[in-house]
């Protein structure tokens, strides 16, 4: 199981590149075959596979994605910035910019959080069933998220499927 602080860095990464590239935190965890989405998002598995070492599986597991889409997109992305000297400078800009602010937790909000955390336990429930949450604390969630009853029911059927 990942640590805190991975799951920090994956959000941190997330923000730092929906504010550079202007493009928004659910579009870039949604399915959208968009240039500049795919952009973005290419440069996250960049950024995850060579300095967090997160493996295929992992980075796929976050996008809900193939390991092998993520291989694809990699040599896409490393095709791009042998190609285009100004997008390879941009990528090295931006690698050394975030390393060096490591956008600290500061800089996200609770709202980008709960967007994050509802589509992971939405689309990944597994997850949420390892926190070992009470049924009391998992209602007050759901209420917090404005989770709907299809949300919730898909949740739930996981959990019973579990026990």
């Amino acid at each position: 199981m990942k640590e805190q602080s991975d799951y920090l860095k994956e959000l941190e990464i997330l923000e730092y590149v929906s504010k550079t590239f202007k493009v928004s935190k659910t579009a870039m965890l949604s399915k959208s075959r968009k240039k500049e989405i795919v952009i973005a998002k290419m440069f996250i598995f960049f950024y995850l596979r060579n300095y967090l070492y997160h493996s295929f599986q992992q980075i796929g597991n976050m996008f809900d994605m193939k390991h092998s889409s993520i291989i694809h997109s990699l040599k896409t992305f490393e095709d791009l910035c042998q190609t285009n000297k100004s997008y390879r400078e941009q990528v090295n800009l931006m690698c050394k910019t975030f390393k060096q602010k490591e956008y600290y937790k500061d800089t996200l909000t609770k709202d980008f959080y709960c967007e994050v955390f509802k589509y992971t336990i939405v689309n990944q429930p597994l997850l949420f069933y390892e926190l070992k949450i009470s049924n009391e604390n998992r209602k007050k969630i759901y209420k917090d998220l404005k989770l709907t009853p299809e949300e919730i029911d898909k949740i739930n059927s996981f959990n019973k499927w579990l026990k």
